[in-house]
């Protein structure tokens, strides 16, 4: 007599709606475990350095950084940094430094911090979906340790991975809540809320009503009118700040990197982006901060539209076979990754670490919800499953902690792309501006020929030159800032920097000449305002020099060194009355200046106050600025 089949029972119960969500005291030991494991995998990168690839631009170099104002606020939340739209990343930038200045210690400490957040939560939306904690602790470490991850966390300006992340995993979770609770109101504020931070985040959370909908194919909830507003609003949301993100990206240009392919071409770069994303989750391989585009499409691109094709053969048989933990991870994958496929550009390669750090979640979920079933089968198969899978983990750990140091510095990073990628010009121009930065101009100047080789860029070009003038090699500098504008005449920065090469040799006329050609090829290019305003002043040219201070302080007003040059232009022209608001502005934005208390001393001495003038020379001695003779005397 056949022997009767036992039903197994699923791992996920079939009674959905449950009231409470608090975590029970079975937790929280896997979960300092999974804190534990992922912050030892990440601790080290608290002590790197800032890199040369965005970096500047998104922090030491992002105007809006310089005072927590709202004038500042506003400014973050109207523009982008290089075409991309994450006012509340920039927000969070601000803040740093608001307490403790461009020191990366504090801004690599709140990356890491946010992505133990992230794995916290991505271990909560495990739990509310009711998987077991062996299940939970498999899916959220994986989410902490693997080494596609490091991008996200090793990097300051990927600020916005693990910070939009957070948002839209608890999001996700509210989500799971209003729909256990029976739509009690309040979740779905707090989906809607988070949805609106993460959107802010990073524009990659446009996918998440997406997301959502896979949840609700998974739990077989019926399309109703409810679901339809709901949808609604939320998809409503994702199209408003798409749209603001393709403006910035149109208006950055960057839409257009991948001009060069054609639309078939740019469809298979799609796909295969999309299977190389599948691939290293299993086996991350060839890790690299860059993967730029190559000169000509490699066979393996033509072949990803099988892999492609295997992987919605898949998702039919999944729906067909009411598989619905295999069809939702598929699904939530691909709305998440999706949007980042480059299929139209928008960035400097066709592959990039960071898109997965969300995606990843959706290979994660059914791999470990069908071992654990196999699992269930027999205790030898539970022994290969865990046996595997930690024999697997064990794997991504090392690779996690051997792949952390290469954001130890510029030269590291840029070096490391370099052992796969030869042919592209970025890594050596990146490179050799780490050279420069630290005296290393033989190999900086080695870098920059290899780069200037590849490509004939005028911005490398620009770079090479101003190596020369640092070394103050004017011949050498002046022939480099020549071929800079003859590759593009348009930059204003080229013009300017060979007026200033003019300048220190004494060439006024031929400074100006340069620095106003500069200027009317780009008239917001405040530095030549500066530089000129020196050119005039060289020349005794004092009401021209003001102007220029002037238009450059209508364009930035937070420089303090700018407004302490007004102050004392306008004191040596004897007018005291406007240097006095310009020197208190200047102490204003800097109050550890000790020379602008001095000169403004100086002024108020002019005007009268002399008892201002002894409390300004007073501080300033404090702060270590040298009187002289005849100012102390005056204040007697």
């Amino acid at each position: 007599m056949a022997k009767k089949r036992t039903k197994r029972k699923p791992i996920i119960k079939k009674k959905v709606r449950k009231q409470s969500f608090s975590m029970t005291k079975a937790d929280f030991l896997p979960l300092l475990a999974i804190l534990g494991i992922t912050a030892l995998l990440f601790f080290r990168a608290q002590g790197y350095e800032f890199v040369n690839w965005d970096d500047d631009f998104n922090i030491s170099k992002n105007p809006n950084l310089r005072n927590l104002d709202w004038a500042n606020i506003k400014g973050i939340f109207s523009t982008h940094v290089i075409g991309n739209y994450n006012p509340l990343a920039t927000l969070s930038f601000a803040i740093e430094n608001h307490f403790f200045g461009l020191n990366p210690k504090a801004f690599h400490t709140t990356n890491i911090l946010l992505h133990l957040i992230c794995t916290f939560l991505a271990y909560r939306f495990m739990r509310v979906l009711e998987i077991p904690v062996l299940g939970a602790v498999a899916v959220a470490l994986l989410f902490g340790i693997h080494p596609m991850k490091v991008e996200s966390v090793a990097w300051v300006t990927e600020r916005k991975d693990v910070l939009y992340s957070a948002f839209y995993l608890g999001a996700l979770i509210n989500y799971v809540k209003w729909y256990k609770s029976k739509f009690k109101s309040k979740y779905m504020v707090f989906v809607v809320v988070l949805f609106l931070l993460s959107l802010f985040s990073k524009i990659q959370a446009v996918a998440l009503p997406l997301s959502m909908m896979a949840l609700d194919y998974f739990w077989k909830r019926p399309i109703d009118k409810r679901w339809l507003i709901e949808k609604g609003g939320l998809l409503l949301m994702s199209f408003v700040i798409g749209l603001v993100g393709i403006y910035f990206l149109r208006q950055q240009g960057s839409l257009d990197s991948t001009s060069n392919y054609t639309f078939i071409e740019r469809i298979l770069v799609g796909m295969y982006s999309y299977s190389v994303y599948i691939v290293k989750f299993f086996v991350p391989f060839r890790i690299s901060p860059l993967y730029p585009y190559p000169a000509s499409l490699p066979l393996m691109v033509y072949a990803s539209p099988a892999v492609f094709l295997g992987v919605l053969a898949l998702a039919w048989i999944s729906f067909k076979r009411n598989w619905r933990p295999l069809l939702f991870g598929i699904a939530f994958f691909t709305v998440n990754i999706m949007f980042v496929l480059q299929v139209v550009g928008a960035g400097q390669a066709f592959l990039a670490d960071r898109f997965v750090y969300m995606p990843y979640l959706g290979l994660s979920f059914p791999l470990v919800y069908y071992a654990m079933e196999l699992a269930k089968r027999s205790k030898k198969l539970s022994r290969i499953v865990v046996g595997a899978g930690a024999v697997w983990m064990i794997a991504l750990m090392v690779l996690t902690w051997n792949h952390v140091p290469l954001w130890k510095d510029s030269g590291s990073l840029w070096t490391h792309v370099l052992k796969y990628y030869q042919h592209a010009a970025l890594p050596y121009r990146n490179r050799a501006q780490y050279f420069r930065d630290n005296q290393q101009y033989d190999l900086a100047l080695a870098d920059y020929a290899r780069s200037i080789a590849i490509e004939a860029d005028a911005d490398v070009v620009n770079s090479r030159a101003r190596l020369y003038f640092d070394r103050q090699q004017w011949p050498e500098a002046m022939k480099e800032y020549n071929y800079a504008i003859e590759l593009d005449a348009t930059v204003a920065e080229y013009w300017i920097n060979r007026g200033a090469v003019h300048a220190m040799q004494g060439n006024y006329q031929a400074a100006l000449s340069d620095m106003t050609a500069g200027i009317e090829a780009d008239p917001d290019f405040i530095n030549g305002y500066k530089n000129r305003s020196l050119v005039y002043q060289a020349l005794g040219q004092m009401p021209p020099a003001q102007n220029d201070l002037q238009s450059y302080l209508s364009r930035n007003p937070y420089d303090a060194t700018i407004w302490y040059e007004s102050g004392r232009l306008f004191r040596i022209q004897k007018q005291p009355q406007n240097a006095l608001p310009a020197l208190t502005r200047a102490v204003d934005l800097d109050r550890t200046s000790g020379r602008y208390l001095l000169e403004r001393a100086r002024v108020n001495v002019t005007l009268g106050n002399k008892q201002a003038a002894r409390s300004d020379l007073a501080r300033a001695e404090a702060l270590g600025a040298t009187i002289d003779a005849k100012t102390r005397q005056a204040v007697q």
